[in-house]
């Protein structure tokens, strides 16, 4: 059985996160966009979720597994990804304004469904810091406009495929005990001198 980590999957998350934070913030999937892609034209709300930071921890695990007779080498680092969520809104009310979005995203994040959601794509919330009012007034119009940094936590993983890059392992090891005469000078018993087998990488 292969027991190598999957690598990370970097376009299912783009294309995955933007409909989870549709779902939490109330809007459609079309009024929510990803890093640089432009912002939807719809009517109502938008959304724009972009990663600003990649936090290391730690020291990263180097692991070695015997796959199909060779011995493979990936090193595993846990990470914070940070993505910055920001909310556009023209409706006036308070119900409908940014502000009201970000606060019910931040408080959805933590449903046990919201949980679920970011383990099948091998993600974790952490945590979100205190919001930020970014609102602006565009021809004589104010539009609200509210930001928050959300910590999702992750496992980088890189697995080393270099061609003809195998690396050498100890496939079998035979240790053998030799005592002739204990400290009286009598025969030591057979059983008493085992032979040891180490297998494996």
């Amino acid at each position: 059985m292969t027991l190598l980590v999957t690598a990370n999957d970097w376009s299912t998350w783009q294309t995955s996160l933007t409909g989870i934070f549709a779902t939490l913030l109330g809007l459609t999937a079309p009024a929510v966009s990803f890093g640089t892609q432009p912002r939807g034209m719809v009517e109502g709300a938008t959304a724009q979720i972009t990663p600003i930071a990649i936090q290391h921890h730690g020291v990263d695990d180097i692991r070695r597994t015997l796959v199909d007779g060779q011995l493979v080498e990936q090193v595993i680092g846990h990470r914070t990804l940070v993505l910055q969520a920001r909310v556009w809104s023209p409706r006036q009310s308070l119900q409908n304004s940014s502000r009201a979005l970000i606060e019910r995203l931040r408080t959805r994040l933590s449903f046990t469904s919201t949980t679920e959601a970011l383990l099948a794509l091998d993600l974790g919330f952490q945590r979100a810091e205190q919001p930020a009012d970014l609102t602006q007034t565009r021809g004589g119009r104010e539009e609200t406009s509210t930001s928050i940094d959300l910590f999702l936590s992750y496992a980088w993983v890189e697995t080393d495929d270099t061609p003809g890059n195998a690396l050498d392992y100890i496939n079998e090891v035979h240790f053998n005990g030799h005592v002739i005469r204990d400290v009286d000078g009598d025969p030591v018993p057979s059983a008493l001198l085992p032979e040891l087998v180490i297998t494996g990488a």
